[in-house]
């Protein structure tokens, strides 16, 4: 069973939003939901309250941009988590933090496909990485990622962002070019639609790791994908995997 939780405005037609809700996704008739009143609340300090600093790895932390880094000898990734996906504690997350660190020699190229808060392609710099773009639908999540790539000291040479037309866009100018390292941590379904243009980015010999899939969709996205890779990988954490392999030479 799954519990969506969601907050209104005190006149907002709720009703009517759900129904709106329910029909996007093919739902004709309405669920079961119950209404309560939520008095005001520091939502400031509530959110400090759960953010706090993970620790992704031995040498790998995420810590919000109020806290004092746990362990300064590690690679600490500063993040405001705003209202952009990607503060670390999903496992989705946390299994592309993991690949980046054990794939990045340093000096890569890095595409961040959905980047959301940046973290990722932060975190890729802060392992080694020679520089990044990150790309989203989100205008929020671009203006986010930036945002935190100038808490960890990276200005746009280092890090680009930028807002992608659809997910289902031709080739845009600003991103036009091979990485050696692309990682998308999406959903399924843009996953397989996205699928040439992933793979066009990637550098001959050069990596993939695809995320934000549940660990009974793998075997969708190695159809799809696992034509164009060697070294496939598979790590799954909390029913969550990430998949991640090497782009062919011929």
């Amino acid at each position: 069973m799954c519990e969506v939780t969601a907050l209104f405005p005190p006149d907002q037609d709720v009703p009517g939003c759900l129904a709106l809700a329910f029909d996007s996704i093919g739902l004709k008739e309405m669920l079961q939901y119950k209404l309560s009143e939520v008095q005001h609340q520091n939502w400031e300090q509530q959110i400090k309250d759960l953010f706090q600093p993970c620790q992704v790895s031995d040498k790998l932390w995420i810590v919000p941009h109020w806290s004092s880094p746990p362990d300064v000898s590690a690679t600490n990734v500063i993040l405001d988590p705003g209202l952009a996906f990607g503060t670390g504690d999903h496992p989705t997350t946390r299994l592309c933090l993991c690949w980046l660190s054990n794939v990045i020699q340093g000096g890569e190229m890095i595409l961040d496909y959905g980047t959301g808060s940046g973290i990722l392609a932060i975190a890729g710099l802060k392992l080694g990485a020679s520089n990044a773009v990150g790309v989203d639908i989100d205008p929020v999540a671009v203006s986010s990622a930036a945002h935190n790539a100038s808490l960890n000291g990276y200005e746009e040479n280092s890090l680009r962002v930028f807002l992608a037309p659809s997910l289902e866009n031709d080739f845009f100018p600003e991103i036009d070019a091979e990485y050696d390292i692309v990682v998308a941590n999406l959903l399924l379904n843009p996953l397989l639609s996205l699928s040439k243009h992933l793979l066009a980015y990637i550098k001959p010999n050069g990596l993939l790791g695809l995320s934000g899939i549940l660990e009974s969709q793998v075997d969708e996205v190695q159809k799809i994908y696992g034509i164009h890779l060697d070294n496939i990988n598979v790590t799954v954490q909390d029913g969550w995997a990430c998949f991640s392999g090497r782009k062919s030479m011929v």
